[in-house]
């Protein structure tokens, strides 16, 4: 997992991201593909965003990531620590290496 807390780009305040993974999977035709989770929020607020994504890394090299898997969803701190405990029983890790 990485967990960075970095200075907002738009206002005096910071934010917290996670980013959490599964195990990357390769299909029949080579295509590496690894599911991602993203949550963030800042000290400013008590809700945190979470978007989830999936990374595709082609047997030729070519990387791309799908847009969203489903819409970016928002959720209260104590509901999005459950939404990441939950995550994590599905199989997602907290120290998975990311494909790019």
């Amino acid at each position: 997992m990485t967990v960075s807390t970095f200075p907002s780009r738009w206002g005096l305040y910071n934010v917290t991201r996670a980013v959490i993974a599964c195990d990357p999977e390769i299909d029949a035709e080579g295509t590496t593909t690894q599911r991602v989770l993203i949550f963030e929020t800042t000290d400013q607020t008590e809700t945190v965003s979470i978007c989830g994504k999936t990374l595709f890394l082609m047997p030729d090299g070519h990387t791309f990531q799908s847009s969203y898997d489903g819409q970016r969803r928002t959720s209260l701190k104590p509901c999005a620590r459950r939404q990441y405990s939950r995550a994590l029983a599905e199989g997602y890790k907290a120290c998975t290496e990311l494909i790019y």
